[in-house]
Formats: C-alpha cells, structure tokens, sequence
C-alpha cells in the first residue's frame, strides 16, 4: 500500500506543483526518519489519478443546460417542463430532506456545553433525545471531545 504524501488541497492541477510537493514531502519523510519501502511520486502514480479533475461542468450539464434553453425557446417541444441540476450535490433542490439526525449529532459533539448537566433540560427541548444519546455515546469513545478536525 502507496502512502499519500501529497497535501489534500484540492486546486493541486499544475504537475510542477505536485511534484514539488511530493518530492519536498520525501525529502522530509528521509529527515525525519521515517522509513517506507512505498512512497507514491507522479512516476507510481496511476497516470488516470495525474489527469483527473473535478469539474462540474462536463456533457450532461451542458447537454442539460442546451435542453433548458430549448424549454425556454419552444416550451412543450419534451417530454417535460423543467430541467434540475443533480450534478452538484445539492439534494434539497429536489426536495430531499437534509440528513437532520447527523446534523444534530455533530453540532452535540461539536458544543458539549450543550451536553452539561446544567443545560441539558434546555437541549432536550432543542434536540431529539435519540440525538443526544448517540452525541454522548461517541463522545464516550472519543474521550469527550471531537476535536478541531472533525
């Protein structure tokens, strides 16, 4: 198994860029010490990965955006009324309800205040009791703190 030792943001595209980045990121690894017999570089890179980009633009949402505006010059030329955007993640848009209990989870665990003797009448009032339960058993596991990078 390859150690990914690139950064994670995501606007890396210019090569030059990541291979610095990579080979800054070895350099370090051999100073610190820390021995791997694999080390992913652009040269054991699936060539695939190299070449990938995130784009929400692609041939569906242009061929989407082409029949709106048919809709728009000739309404009633398709077999529907109404062209919605799937494509950037956005389930609302079609009405789906936001994933609340997760929702309700985190914020517990992100303000445990919340969890405290003395506020939690109040909380039961604002949060689902199945919801606090839950923040309180994985806080259990975490030792009551999620910590900054959750």
């Amino acid at each position: 198994m390859y150690r990914l030792l690139a950064t994670t943001r995501p606007a890396i595209r210019n090569p030059a860029v990541l291979h610095r980045l990579l080979s800054t990121s070895v350099e370090t690894m051999q100073e610190s010490s820390i021995q791997s017999s694999k080390v992913l570089t652009l040269e054991t890179m699936n060539p695939n990965v190299r070449k990938m980009e995130y784009a929400v633009r692609g041939a569906i949402p242009i061929r989407a955006e082409e029949l709106r505006d048919q809709l728009k010059k000739e309404p009633g030329s398709l077999p529907f009324s109404k062209i919605t955007p799937c494509n950037i993640g956005n389930p609302q848009q079609l009405n789906q309800k936001p994933l609340t209990f997760l929702r309700q989870v985190s914020a517990l665990m992100e303000y445990t205040d919340l969890l405290a003797p003395e506020n939690i009448d109040v909380t039961r009032k604002l949060f689902p009791e199945d919801a606090i339960e839950r923040a309180k058993r994985n806080l259990s596991y975490v030792g009551n703190a999620a910590g900054a990078y959750t």
